[in-house]
Parts: structure tokens; sequence; C-alpha cells
């Protein structure tokens, strides 16, 4: 302590910041302190500084990131500088309150961001929480006519919803995408479909298929019928 004496503020802190390879502008950053205030510190212009409670602060938090003793930098201000250093009045708070300050606006800050991002989500996911379900068919056109035996259904719904077809449950990927091949009767296939959203809103449609047999297969079905009909007498 008595070696720090002998030597002024401005001699400690700028060998210490020379030390740390830190200038004005990248303590007043680390330390949260203006770096019109470092600089004032620098230049022994206590009169221009806030009130002693501030000052020792500035000292401290200065130290803790230099790599002295704060309180020795404070020792030596009011041994040499008491007149020039203002006197706290009622109301002032140490420089503490400062750094908790900044740190409780950075919580607020993250937790606005947050709640931004929740209600962003929230709005997206709107219109499959209340609308009407998503139910897209593709090529897929009500009485269409067919000549084959099976009929591929595919389509889209929202992949939180569910799906029924004739009340079988048909699973959709990630994306809502759907595919199942079903077998035709011969003539009208009547497919019904049920969609089921989040809330228990449901889209149910109906639509029909027409195999159309072609004639040689007619006249293997006659020929298989007639040779049953023949066996059973």
């Amino acid at each position: 302590m008595e070696e720090f004496n002998i030597r002024s503020i401005s001699a400690l802190l700028t060998e210490a910041m020379r030390a740390k390879n830190m200038s004005v502008e990248k303590l007043s950053q680390t330390s949260g302190i203006s770096d019109r205030f470092i600089e004032l510190l620098l230049e022994e212009r206590f009169t221009k500084l806030p009130a002693a409670p501030y000052v020792r602060g500035y000292m401290l938090k200065i130290g803790e990131i230099l790599s002295i003793d704060g309180n020795d930098l404070w020792e030596i201000i009011k041994a040499h500088h008491a007149q020039s250093v203002a006197q706290s009045g009622e109301k002032d708070k140490l420089p503490g309150n400062r750094f908790i300050t900044q740190a409780t606006n950075l919580k607020m800050i993250i937790g606005i961001i947050i709640g931004i991002l929740f209600v962003g989500f929230f709005l997206v996911r709107l219109p499959a929480l209340f609308g009407k379900p998503k139910f897209e068919l593709a090529e897929f056109e009500n009485g269409i006519r067919v000549s084959t035996s099976t009929f591929t259904i595919r389509g889209t719904i929202n992949p939180s919803d569910e799906l029924f077809v004739n009340d079988e449950q048909l699973v959709a990927d990630e994306s809502g995408n759907f595919e199942k091949t079903f077998n035709l009767s011969p003539e009208f296939n009547t497919f019904r479909f049920s969609v089921r959203g989040l809330l228990g809103k449901e889209f149910q449609e109906t639509r029909q298929v027409f195999y159309e047999v072609p004639e040689k297969e007619k006249r293997e079905i006659t020929n298989e019928s007639s040779t049953e009909l023949i066996n059973n007498e």
C-alpha cells in the first residue's frame, strides 16, 4: 500500500492497462463504466466525477479487471484527493446497482425474444388449431372411371391431423402427405374420407371411383362363373 501511495492514480491505471493491452474503449466495454469517466480518472479530474460511492465502485470494478487491488486505489484517492471527490447525497446508490440493472435488462430482452418467438409459432399454428382441417386429394375427381382393379389414393393433410378412409386410419408422413392403394370392385366404389383436427374439428367428404372391367376380364369372369355352376350341378 505504501508503494501505491507514492505513485499517482493515473500512473497506476495507465501501467495496468498497458500490461493488459487494454484501451479506454475496451476497459469501458468490459467494466460497463463510461469511457468519459475512465478518461477523467486517468486525468485525475475528480471534481468532474460522480459522488464518492460511485468512484469507489469504479475503482473496485477496474481493479478486478486490471488485476490490481481496487481498495488500494480507493485509499490513494481518499488520501490525496478527498477534497476533490464529491460526497454522496441521501439518494445516491452504489455503482453495483448499475451492473445488476444491466443483467436484469439482458434477462428482460431474452424473455421478450422468447415471447415473440412463442407468439409467432402460435400464430403460424392458428389455422391448424381453429380452422377447417386441411384436405387435398391428387388426381381424384369424383366419379372417375378406371380400367384397372386397383386405385391409388394420395393427398395432403395437416401433419397433426388424423385421416380415416372408410373407417380405416391412414397415417401421413411428417409433411402431411399420405398414399395408399385400394383394390376395386366392378362398377362403383365409394370412399368416405374423414379428417379430424387437433381441437376436434372434423371434415368429411365422399368420392367414388367407377371400375370398368375390360371385356377380356368380363369373359374370363363369365367363364369362371359358368364352370362353377356346372360343377355345382
